[in-house]
């Protein structure tokens, strides 16, 4: 069992408790429940366990009726995809930042559709920065397409370009 207490958005404070339960097959079930409007394996599960994983907790024997395995031991896929989340998820200046004269940003929304299987749709949108923080007026972003012939926006940072 790992628990957290993860800090939100706008001063909120989120309880995070995750069970990790070892599967014969060599998987590992990540069950991550979080007092966020989300519950169930939300962002803050995932920022707990890249925390925890990159603090290399000390090992504690699980009962002996329990099996539950140490977060430094988990199965190499979970391991490379946690450090893979770990390492985008840490901001890189030269990729993520603008000049201080573009207000604009390239947002991006993500919708579940209840198609089978079930997928998720992005839709980019622009926002200019507010001084007091947050976004201004949301417009839909159509021409996403023109970044293939070489007509990037100002607004768009390294980042966007290499997930656009």
């Amino acid at each position: 069992m790992v628990t957290a207490l993860v800090a939100g958005s706008n001063k909120n404070r989120y309880h995070v408790n995750i069970l990790l339960q070892a599967k014969p097959e060599g998987h590992v079930l990540v069950n991550g429940e979080c007092s966020c409007p989300v519950g169930y394996n939300c962002k803050h599960v995932v920022a707990t366990l890249i925390k925890a994983q990159a603090e290399s907790p000390r090992e504690v024997q699980a009962p002996a009726d329990q099996v539950s395995p140490n977060v430094t031991d988990l199965p190499d896929e979970i391991s490379i995809w946690l450090n893979e989340m770990a390492r985008v998820a840490i901001p890189t200046l030269d990729r993520d930042t603008l000049p201080a004269n573009v207000s604009q940003r390239l947002l991006y929304v993500l919708k579940l559709n209840d198609s089978k299987p079930a997928g998720v749709a992005v839709a980019f949108f622009t926002a200019r920065l507010l001084k007091a923080g947050g976004f201004g007026k949301k417009t839909f972003h159509n021409s996403i397409a023109n970044i293939f012939i070489g007509a990037t926006p100002r607004y768009f940072t390294e980042r966007d370009k290499e997930i656009v």
